[in-house]
């Protein structure tokens, strides 16, 4: 009997093997002699390109191939209660409906007035008990994901406060990305370094965050968005003293978002487990753990006009993140744009994850896409490409010299107008519903003014004075007894003069619709 290999040889065996060079000559006879390379390759817009076909001898050609982890990602659902304990009713309806996971944003921002402490927006978590209302009674395994900005310090110690030892916490703290979106540091330079080394030295927390979706979402490629990721997570390294360094790396998640466009998506996940494996070597960080990937769909191409068509959006995104390896997967519901969603709307995100695992059995199989020639070759290319821009940025001196260069901005503006907007407004990119096949009898929703709850810090007259090597064990002893957020924030997030020029975030239907009126 005929083994498994014999079988797989013989299948085709009364069909002619065809070589590579084979396939080109009859390619250049239909073209009448015109170069392939430049007739048909398609120009992705993303930093690279991509060749009509590959072979077998390509892959081979390869001196690197991606492993990825399994594909048992974690489903992760938005939290939008501005009530911890309404936010906690909400996470164990998401827990009964399927996630394994919830995204709780947070933000603190210090008022610039001496009379006035500051807003809370998203999440109110100003204390110990608002923390304790948050997680009380959430099952075993489950998730907590903190969008939590430069109050990481503070949430990392409410978290352990709680004694929830048995809930998985991350924390997406990234303070270069805040320099990027306000033009400004947090804190000064050595107090940001003491606080990276602080939170950074928690092997089994993640707690330290390269927040590249930010850029994804801001018009970025994906070359860069990668490189970007990779830079931000050099300075982490940078600022560590060598004997840490391990830590920090096991502290260290990459949150990505997923594009629109297929197959590079998928290539763009797997590149960059390549070129984390690059880095921790170049660190010569020894046996580090896998990199944790949080993927959540883009808001750069989801619209209010026709939203319905943004599930279907979504669906595209969140199968590319998923063949690609990432760990926690959040598709934001089709109405966000507009509304605080509703629970039909959250129910039918939640649910699409469930589909592509249930029904699609997206789980079934590590590393789905691997061997396939056209992938393999995408990954390769894009990880060449991503690791060449990072090390552009190295040469300046790193991310947050880039910034203050503002390199990394004109890149990303010619990035943006160049390969998005020029090709939104030409319809070379399609935006369906609004730049090819508009609605024009639609009736487009109420837009809520206030879709983000907000609400003032409040202060009390506790007194925090951090010391070095015991200043989370300080800080969180201060907040189980009296203190609040606005207390201790004072010393994570004091904002320096805007001294850069920003990054903003745009929408394709928000730049098609200017361009109409």
């Amino acid at each position: 009997m005929p083994t498994n290999q014999e079988q797989k040889e013989s299948l085709f065996s009364e069909f002619p093997s065809v070589t590579k060079a084979e396939w080109e000559a009859l390619i250049k006879k239909d073209l009448k002699g015109a170069d392939y390379h430049e007739k048909l390759a398609w120009d992705t817009l993303e930093g690279f390109s991509v060749q009509p076909f590959y072979m077998k001898e390509d892959l081979e050609k390869l001196e690197i191939s991606a492993k990825q982890q399994t594909t048992n990602w974690k489903c992760c659902e938005p939290v939008y209660d501005g009530d911890s304990k309404l936010a906690n009713q909400s996470i164990k309806q998401a827990i009964e409906g399927g996630a394994d996971a919830c995204l709780i944003s947070s933000v603190a921002t210090p008022s610039s007035s001496a009379a006035l402490e500051g807003d809370i927006t998203g999440t109110n978590l100003q204390s110990q008990n608002d923390f304790n209302r948050l997680v009380e009674k959430i099952e075993t395994g489950f998730e907590f994901i903190f969008d939590c900005g430069m109050a990481a310090p503070a949430f990392f110690s409410m978290m352990k406060n709680t004694g929830r030892d048995d809930l998985t916490s991350s924390f997406i703290f990234d303070p270069f990305t805040y320099t990027a979106r306000h033009g400004r540091l947090p804190v000064d330079e050595e107090r940001l370094r003491d606080i990276i080394r602080l939170l950074a030295d928690r092997e089994h927390d993640f707690t330290i965050c390269a927040d590249a979706s930010f850029y994804h979402n801001a018009g970025a490629t994906i070359v860069q968005e990668l490189g970007i990721a990779l830079a931000i997570a050099s300075e982490y390294l940078a600022t560590a003293d060598n004997d840490k360094r391990d830590s920090v790396a096991g502290s260290f998640f990459a949150r990505l978002s997923a594009g629109p466009l297929f197959f590079p998506e998928i290539a763009k996940f797997r590149a960059l487990r390549l070129l984390w494996q690059n880095l921790v070597d170049a660190y010569d960080i020894k046996n580090p753990k896998p990199l944790k990937i949080f993927t959540e769909t883009s808001r750069m191409n989801k619209t209010i006009a026709d939203s319905t068509n943004n599930i279907l959006r979504s669906v595209t995104e969140g199968m590319s993140a998923i063949i690609g390896g990432a760990d926690v997967l959040m598709i934001h519901p089709h109405d966000a744009l507009y509304a605080v969603p509703s629970e039909k709307s959250k129910r039918i995100a939640r649910n699409v994850q469930h589909i592509i695992r249930q029904e699609a059995n997206f789980d079934k199989t590590d590393d789905p896409s691997a061997g396939s020639y056209y992938i393999e070759n995408l990954t390769d290319t894009i990880a060449r490409k991503a690791w060449k821009f990072f090390q552009q940025i190295e040469a300046e001196g790193g991310f947050l010299q880039a910034l203050k260069n503002g390199s990394v901005q004109q890149e990303i503006q010619q990035a943006r107008e160049k390969k998005k907007e020029e090709a939104y407004k030409s319809g070379k990119k399609v935006l369906v519903g609004i730049n090819r096949y508009p609605n024009p009898e639609e009736e487009l929703p109420e837009i809520d003014p206030n879709p983000e709850p907000v609400n003032s810090l409040q202060k009390t007259s506790f007194k925090f004075t951090p010391k070095n090597g015991d200043e989370l064990d300080l800080l969180g002893e201060g907040l189980r007894s009296e203190a609040l957020l606005a207390d201790v924030l004072p010393f994570y997030h004091n904002p320096q003069k805007v001294l850069y020029t920003t990054i903003d975030e745009f929408r394709a239907e928000n730049l098609l619709n200017r361009e109409e009126s």
